[in-house]
């Protein structure tokens, strides 16, 4: 009979890069979701928040460098840290499936508190459904999860680009979605001038919009494929025999550069509809989060450049606190309970208040690992998970 008790990864065993790539995420996901913090940009379409000449050319950089890259890259590794939580209690002999369900179900209770109490643009719910589905492949050989990964992604993805692709060229003018004003409007008013409960009522409308019958088999075929990718990187050791696959790593890099790059500027070299917008998001997205993986596992072989990353390590063991301290933070600078800015700044200054609060989150965490091993969440979670107060 096996286990049912398994100790948690020390930090010394963890891997840096791991945890590297996990503080970049979170200046790229705070970056994405600032506009949806500030304004309306939930139901503004295709139309721009942009007021400037300035604010069009930061979106236009966030648009092909950010967006729909850092979700898919947190996925990854969701994916990774899975498979490695998997491969130890195999080792030590420990029922996994228990403990693991214990995470998502933690995982599912905190993503609840987030999008209903703090943000409606949370993650948590949907990674904690798709990680259910992750642990039937717990005990997948590393081909078999490759194997899944490339036909859950590919199948869905050509099928969607083909009828969007005829849709588009049947009818241009359906093609392009508009604004909502009505729901503009409202979300406005109560975000700036909203009591607590209207907040709340207007949060859970906003969270339903996005996750509801309709969208959430799409979710799902976003984020599990990376997931299953995440599990085969672990499986396959990428991150420990990286010194022997330099060549293929490097072959990877320019390939999803060149992936990434031509599928997200495709709205801007032909016109946005619903066919480019689609690839550029569900194609060129994934190719840059494994641009930016394979990028940053090359570059944590240059010393100088480990040491120039190094701060955002401290970011990525605390990713969890951080992911949610960042919705804390910007709903109280920006709602009507807060400082109340909702709708009173244009895009650059969101961007200057993402970096600013990032660079806060890095001081914060270096400060915070200095002293404690993990991040406050981080230890409810892994409380939960191991029944353990270590």
């Amino acid at each position: 009979m096996k286990k049912e008790t398994l100790q948690p990864i020390r930090s010394k065993n963890r891997i840096e890069v791991i945890d590297l790539l996990r503080g970049f995420a979170l200046l790229g996901i705070l970056l994405v979701n600032m506009p949806a913090f500030y304004s309306a940009d939930l139901y503004y379409g295709d139309e721009s928040i942009a007021k400037t000449a300035l604010d069009t050319y930061i979106n236009i950089v966030i648009d092909v460098f950010a967006q729909a890259s850092f979700y898919p890259l947190f996925s990854i590794l969701f994916g990774f840290g899975f498979m490695m939580m998997f491969e130890k209690a195999y080792k030590e002999d420990v029922a996994f499936t228990p403990i693991f369900s214990r995470r998502l179900i933690a995982l599912l209770f905190i993503g609840c508190i987030h999008a209903f109490f703090i943000w409606y643009g949370d993650i948590l719910i949907i990674y904690a459904i798709c990680g259910f589905l992750l642990l039937i492949f717990q005990e997948a050989r590393s081909q078999v999860l490759l194997a899944w990964a490339c036909v859950l992604f590919a199948v869905p993805t050509v099928i969607m680009s083909a009828i969007l692709f005829v849709a588009t060229l049947h009818n241009q003018e359906s093609a392009i979605v508009g604004l909502n004003q009505e729901l503009i409007e409202r979300s406005y008013e109560i975000y700036s001038n909203g009591t607590i409960n209207e907040v709340i009522s207007q949060r859970a409308m906003d969270w339903y919009y996005v996750n509801n019958a309709s969208t959430l088999p799409f979710l799902i075929l976003s984020i599990f494929p990376m997931f299953l990718l995440g599990a085969y990187i672990a499986k396959d050791k990428w991150f420990y025999r990286s010194d022997e696959r330099i060549i293929i790593l490097k072959w990877i890099t320019l390939i999803s550069f060149f992936v990434f790059i031509l599928f997200k500027g495709l709205p801007y070299l032909f016109g946005r509809n619903l066919f480019t917008d689609y690839v550029q998001d569900h194609i060129g997205g994934p190719a840059g989060a494994i641009f930016y993986m394979s990028s940053f596992l090359l570059l944590s072989k240059n010393v100088i450049m480990k040491n120039l990353f190094r701060p955002l390590a401290a970011v990525g063991k605390l990713s969890l606190s951080n992911y949610l301290l960042q919705s804390l933070l910007c709903t109280f600078i920006f709602y009507s309970y807060g400082l109340g800015l909702y709708g009173e700044i244009t895009v650059a200054q969101g961007v200057g208040i993402a970096f600013g609060l990032f660079i806060l989150q890095v001081v914060i965490s270096n400060m915070w690992i200095s002293l404690f091993e993990r991040g406050p969440i981080e230890r409810v979670l892994r409380s939960f998970t191991y029944w353990s107060r270590k």
